[in-house]
């Protein structure tokens, strides 16, 4: 019953006179609406802000960008030759794109290092389940195999290396031997 045409809350004025609208979208020729909105206190304040952010600009603008951005700006730019106007344009260029792959490299160390940090995560993750179980021990014999399998591994490629041939000393390594 609040919105009833005739009944509003006090809190809403209501204006005699309605706002007749012209526009070729709307079939009602008057708008109860608008002067609810322009007489709300909070939706007068908000209305009212544009105005004061306006001058507020425009004493900024007259005050530091005219006389110390602009003007010398623009001077600089009429009595100097194309060539200089080029040098700036090309300046500014170098500059945008710069900034543009600068964020580019970021987005994407982001992303990498991100995958990174959950692939590690979930290793510690997967370990402690793997050790959680088969037990202290047997993870503790396991991890020794592996160790003393990597350490062979590496000896074999060293000794290959040192020798230089392939690992093992001979073509077929100590295999070769028995035919």
């Amino acid at each position: 019953m609040d919105f009833i045409p005739g009944t509003l809350p006090n809190h809403f004025p209501l204006h005699n006179k309605p706002i007749r609208i012209r526009s070729r979208y709307t079939n009602r020729k008057t708008e109860y609406l608008h002067p609810l909105l322009i007489n709300n206190p909070f939706l007068a304040n908000l209305t009212t802000t544009p105005e004061i952010l306006t001058t507020h600009l425009t004493t900024v603008r007259t005050t530091y960008l005219d006389p110390y951005f602009l003007t010398p700006l623009s001077s600089l730019l009429t009595s100097s030759t194309p060539d200089l106007v080029s040098v700036f344009l090309l300046l500014l260029i170098l500059f945008l794109s710069l900034k543009i792959l600068d964020y580019t490299r970021r987005m994407v160390l982001f992303w990498v290092w991100l995958v990174f940090r959950v692939v590690f995560w979930g290793v510690i993750l997967a370990v402690g389940y793997w050790v959680y179980s088969v037990g202290v021990e047997r993870a503790g014999v396991e991890v020794g195999r592996a160790l003393g399998l990597a350490k062979g591994v590496w000896e074999e490629f060293e000794r290959g290396v040192d020798g230089g041939g392939a690992p093992g000393g001979q073509g077929f390594g100590q295999y070769g031997r028995e035919l």
